[in-house]
């Protein structure tokens, strides 16, 4: 529907919370969304209404599925190892969309910053 979607943390991003998640608001309902994560921060454009805000390498984490309410949900636990202390990581959705920016197919959410605290 060429909506920009929304990213948003649930929780915070503490050691040893298991609960946290990454979502995404105002996605085109009951289609397949996909999280990105890097722990740098990217600029890329794709085109000139869409661009890419995390940095290479990327992981994308599996889809989920939106809800009939524009929203999902990315579990993304944060495990109890002082090791990921202040580690700062950048998160972007993907989401299949006819109408998005991406080309008619996709649409790509506005990036988030995490910083892993305790």
């Amino acid at each position: 529907d060429g909506t920009v979607p929304g990213i948003y943390a649930v929780g915070l991003p503490i050691l040893g919370n298991s609960s946290f998640s990454v979502d995404v608001r105002d996605a085109r309902p009951l289609s397949a969304a996909a999280l990105q994560i890097s722990g740098t921060s990217g600029a890329l454009p794709l085109n000139s209404r869409c661009t890419l805000l995390v940095g290479f390498p990327y992981l994308t984490l599996s889809s989920v599925g939106v809800g009939t309410n524009r929203i999902a949900s990315t579990p993304v636990p944060v495990p109890l190892d002082i090791a990921l202390l202040e580690a700062q990581l950048f998160a972007q959705y993907v989401v299949l969309d006819p109408g998005g920016a991406f080309l008619g197919l996709a649409a790509f959410s506005d990036g988030l910053a995490i910083r892993v605290g305790a």
